[in-house]
Parts: C-alpha cells; structure tokens; sequence
C-alpha cells in the first residue's frame, strides 16, 4: 500500500529536519507511542500501541536510515512486529524538505507499508484510513511543536 502526503509547516527547513530526528519529539509526535531511542548505529527503536478494528496491538519498531542528505532527503526502511504475533509490518519510506521561505518548509514523504499476519485480515480500506489518521496527528503534532518553538525565540 503506497502512502503519500504533502505539507507547509511553519519553521526552516534546519529545524523541521532536526525536529524529525530528535526521539523526543518522534516519541510526542507519533500516535500511540510509547518510547523511542537512538540506537549506536544509527537506528532509531520504539514501541508503539495501535487499535486497528478490534484488535489491540503493541509493536516493537526498528527504523533504520538508509540514506540521508541533510537538510533535504531522508530514506528509511522500518519493521515492526506485535507482542503478541497478531501481525508485522514493513515499510519504505522517503522523505524530502523543501524550504518554501526562511520560515516555512514543505515536508513531502511517500511510504510503501505491507502489513502480514491476524492484523492484515481487515484489509487495506481499514489500514489506509487508520494510517492516514495516524499521519493527520502525526503532523499535526509536529506542526505544534513547531510552532511553539517559533513561539519562544
């Protein structure tokens, strides 16, 4: 299933960037998120707890950079696998910033999720609209966080 979204958000394109790396802010930003940190090598670990239907799950997620050029261009690839075995997932991801003016930026992205196990049995209507609604808070969490720190300079 391919995802892929566009949005202005208010900062420059350094900050959207740093604020799209630091696990503080991935872990206020990402809904249901109930940790994350860097690991030596560079990847990015976490737990995230989802209700898709009725099922409850809580995956542990590793992202792993496969490509990075700073400020601009960000390319992932991530797994995710449920406590419980009802499902796993993987995704690829790419990312790119755009600065619009010196305080706006454009975040474009485009990901590539497949979804296996009990957990895929509902299908891809139900996973597009519970992976656009996680993209809708995601974003606008990270616009708030954003915006109040544009707030405190």
């Amino acid at each position: 299933m391919i995802i892929e979204s566009s949005i202005t958000l208010d900062g420059p394109v350094k900050e959207v960037w740093e604020k799209l790396l630091d696990p503080a802010c991935l872990k206020n930003c990402i809904p249901g998120c109930e940790s994350v940190s860097v690991q030596s090598n560079g990847e990015f670990k976490g737990t995230v707890k989802v209700k898709i239907g009725p099922i409850k799950a809580r995956f542990d997620v590793v992202l792993t950079i496969v490509e990075m050029q700073p400020p601009v261009r960000l390319v992932s690839k991530m797994q995710g696998r449920d406590r419980f075995h009802t499902g796993r997932f993987t995704q690829e991801n790419q990312l790119a910033l755009e600065e619009i003016n010196p305080d706006r930026t454009r975040l474009t992205y485009t990901s590539n999720l497949s979804i296996s196990g009990k957990i895929a049995t509902f299908g891809e209507r139900i996973f597009r609209a519970k992976a656009k609604e996680m993209e809708k808070n995601f974003l606008a969490s990270l616009s708030d966080i954003l915006k109040h720190e544009e707030r405190k300079q």
